[in-house]
């Protein structure tokens, strides 16, 4: 089965050669790179897996959220497996980034999925009280006409 990736080696080479000490050299092959983005991708997926986000209509902001997720989790990945080009602080806030998100995820502060709000976002509602029977029934009438 395919995994769902929300970036490609385009993406990946573009973050990886802002880093001043990255040449054309040292850069993975396409083939590399892509296998680096699905074990990223794969950490994302099962985060979203474990919140019940992985198979909705993901909202636009949230997919660029994911695009640089998925791309940042894939240097990462590069820079513990050989390349080692950024210096241990910024491989640990880097990582530390990643997990904060992957976090807020996975116990809802960020909601992925299209009209959904995170668990924090205020909400507001109002009932409707009636003290007579006319009241009452307006009450009853208003919720059929909502639908509700």
């Amino acid at each position: 089965m395919a995994v769902t990736t929300y970036c490609d080696a385009t993406d990946l080479a573009t973050w990886l050669t802002w880093e001043e000490s990255f040449s054309a050299t040292t850069l993975p092959t396409l083939v590399t790179a892509n296998m680096i983005i699905e074990m990223a991708a794969g950490e994302i997926n099962a985060t979203l897996q474990a919140a019940d986000q992985l198979s909705c209509t993901k909202d636009d902001n949230m997919l660029a959220l994911l695009e640089q997720l998925n791309v940042v989790r894939a240097a990462l990945l590069l820079e513990f497996d050989n390349i080692r080009t950024l210096s241990p602080e910024e491989l640990n806030r880097q990582d530390a980034h990643f997990n904060e998100i992957m976090g807020m995820i996975r116990t809802g502060e960020l909601a992925v999925c299209q009209n959904q709000t995170g668990r924090d976002y205020p909400a507001f509602s109002v009932a409707e009280v009636g003290y007579t029977d006319h009241a009452k029934a307006q009450i009853y009438l208003n919720r059929l006409a909502r639908g509700s």
